[in-house]
């Protein structure tokens, strides 16, 4: 399989995908290929995402009506067949291909789950806004979001995507205690220090580091003083982003970017359905939702997302 011109196994030996999701990956070559298509795209997913669709997405698609011979239809209805026969080698993977599989990761780390099945594979392909996506489902009598909706349903995590819309003064906070909204309120200080509109996972982690200083959260200023983590040493580690050409006024309306929704909906994810959000589950979150800068500063104090996991569950169970 050759995505952009560079080799690769195919189906791709990625943990990060379960062993499903790999065999339905293999199976789209085999998709494209019996249409004879020298790429694989978003449809070709679609298709042997049903073929292998795993225990989630079984029954939205049988309550759909959605089978593996009316997606191919549906497929080759689309797109069409070529006459002229191509080599499986021959088949490359489209940037849409690649794409669908990179948010399909996505997603999964989004739902708070590990690894990315063909239920996640599925959601991308409908989150795609591919054309010919769009006249496959049709084909099928859905539409992108209703299809979308009904997977989420199934999986019935009530915290995917609830930060969407999330600034650090407007979001899904009806459960945030008095110390976490704090913490959102010391990370947009942290970033207006910098001169930027949006708030980063580092403000966070800083925003974390200032609420253990000042001693308003116990379990925070225990667990920053085991993990041996001050804001101080975390400034020294963090990157420094270079200086904004003109220098932003302080807002209320700073921006949060992807990874700070996602770290949003991890803690609340943590926290529990309609439970308070505490700080210490937005420390666990920045771990879970795998930002890579924030969480590479952090390791290289030796403060892992295991390390932190294990010192706030012990505090929080008194031992």
């Amino acid at each position: 399989m050759v995505p952009g011109g560079e080799p690769m196994p195919w189906p791709p030996e990625d943990p990060r995908f379960s062993e499903a999701a790999r065999r339905a990956l293999g199976f789209a070559q085999d998709e494209a290929a019996r249409l004879n298509h020298n790429h694989i795209g978003a449809p070709h997913v679609f298709v042997s995402a049903v073929r292998e669709p795993g225990a989630t997405a079984r029954p939205v698609l049988s309550r759909l009506s959605v089978t593996l011979d009316g997606a191919r239809a549906a497929l080759e209805a689309v797109i069409g067949a070529s006459p002229d026969p191509i080599a499986p080698t021959d088949i490359t993977l489209s940037p849409r291909g690649q794409r669908v599989m990179e948010f399909a990761m996505h997603h999964a780390r989004r739902l708070h789950h590990d690894p990315a099945g063909t239920e996640h594979l599925l959601l991308a392909t409908a989150y795609e806004h591919d054309g010919f996506m769009s006249r496959l489902l049709e084909r099928l009598g859905l539409d992108e979001a209703g299809f979308a909706a009904q997977l989420l349903a199934e999986m019935d995590v009530p915290s995917y995507r609830i930060a969407e819309n999330a600034t650090p003064t407007d979001g899904p906070y009806e459960n945030f205690d008095h110390a976490s909204k704090r913490v959102l309120a010391l990370a947009r200080e942290e970033a207006i220090r910098d001169g930027y509109g949006w708030v980063s996972a580092q403000d966070l982690v800083l925003g974390l580091a200032r609420l253990a200083e000042s001693g308003a959260s116990e379990i925070m200023t225990a667990a920053f003083a085991e993990l041996h983590l001050t804001g101080d040493k975390l400034r020294e580690v963090f990157p420094q982003a270079p200086a904004p050409r003109t220098q932003s006024q302080p807002t209320t309306e700073m921006k949060f970017p992807a990874s700070l929704k996602l770290i949003i909906e991890h803690a609340i994810y943590e926290a529990g359905r309609d439970r308070p959000v505490r700080p210490e589950h937005l420390l666990l979150a920045v771990g879970t939702s795998q930002d890579p800068i924030a969480n590479y500063g952090l390791k290289q104090l030796g403060a892992t997302p295991e390390r932190r996991r294990e010192v706030v569950e012990r505090l929080r169970s008194g031992h």
